[in-house]
């Protein structure tokens, strides 16, 4: 038995407003998950698994609004880690985003 058409749903009608803004591409999600679950071992002191999250937020989802933080965020859990080198090379990254808050948070 096939589905009944429904009347009022229509692919030529505009999406609501408040539907269009709360859409987010899936890398998006993603990064967004993978952020938190960064943060959730930088608060916790798991600095290692906290670098590795974010470093898979730089890497993999390049386009997304996630990016600055996790440079931010990638620094500091870096600072608190034994190696002291890697913080120099993530400065040449935060070129891409002088405008950026977390830019300011972190040479400020």
């Amino acid at each position: 038995m096939p589905w009944p058409k429904s009347s009022s749903a229509s692919p030529n009608r505009p999406m609501p407003a408040t539907h269009a803004s709360r859409s987010s591409s899936p890398s998006t999600i993603s990064a967004g998950k993978e952020m938190a679950v960064g943060r959730y071992y930088q608060q916790n002191q798991q600095y290692i698994g906290a670098i590795n999250r974010y470093r898979v937020v730089i890497e993999r989802y390049q386009t997304t609004t996630h990016v600055p933080e996790a440079l931010h965020r990638l620094s500091r859990a870096t600072c608190h880690s034994a190696s002291r080198a890697r913080p120099r090379r993530r400065r040449r990254c935060w070129l891409q985003f002088p405008s950026s808050d977390w830019y300011q948070d972190s040479y400020y």
